[in-house]
């Protein structure tokens, strides 16, 4: 019935969203992409995305460099 569908429709974007997260902290790990991409491309906010690959295990190699090399690419 309808709460099936909705399950299944909630499992389906959950695992999207968790698979985005995990191909953005890839590409951010190989150096492809800078955290604020990663972030942008996983759907949340910079704070989140760092959590996220802390969360996970992977190391954050983000230096105050790297934060002032970003905001100067927002001006």
């Amino acid at each position: 019935g309808t709460t099936t569908g909705t399950l299944r429709l909630a499992v389906v974007v959950l695992g999207l969203s968790d698979l985005s997260k995990r191909t953005a902290a890839e590409e951010y790990i190989k150096g492809k992409i800078t955290l604020s991409q990663a972030a942008q491309q996983a759907g949340l906010t910079l704070f989140d995305m760092e959590r996220y690959l802390v969360e996970n295990g992977f190391k954050s190699a983000y230096s105050t460099e790297d934060l002032e090399k970003e905001l100067q690419l927002l001006r």
